[in-house]
């Protein structure tokens, strides 16, 4: 929404200039300077070119800092989700867990990578590793 706000604003900006521009045309056609009437309206209509270019690229920049800002948003909703799931499956399990739970281990973990020299590491969905070396 504060794109279109923007949008709205910089036309206005826009017009603002234009008749500025019409104002200071007439004033050197009244003094009849026609001549360097005309170089400073050419001159005003390449600045705003100019101008014209330079906001369209920063709302291009700012469209794509926004989709970034959206994916990071899926990502943090995605990981509460499975934090939520997580505490949950915890809940369901009671105070103690005594024995292997493959339901809360799949919901816990999402992957597990094992070395030549016997060490695993394990990802979990929050992101957190955990190194367990061979032998311990």
């Amino acid at each position: 929404m504060n794109v279109e706000v923007d949008k709205i604003i910089r036309k206005f900006e826009r017009h603002e200039e234009t008749l500025e521009d019409a104002n200071r045309l007439k004033a050197y056609a009244d003094q009849g300077d026609t001549k360097a009437a005309l170089i400073h309206s050419t001159a005003d209509r390449e600045t705003d070119a100019l101008k014209q270019k330079e906001l369209e690229a920063e709302y291009d920049v700012q469209v794509s800092r926004l989709k970034e800002l959206g994916r990071q948003k899926e990502e943090a909703n995605d990981k509460r989700n499975r934090i939520s799931a997580f505490i949950s499956s915890l809940r369901d399990k009671g105070n103690a867990i005594t024995e292997f739970d493959e339901e809360l281990f799949n919901v816990m973990v999402r992957q597990a990578v094992v070395s030549r020299d016997g060490s695993i590491e394990f990802e979990f969905n929050s992101g957190y590793k955990v190194k367990i070396e061979a032998g311990e």
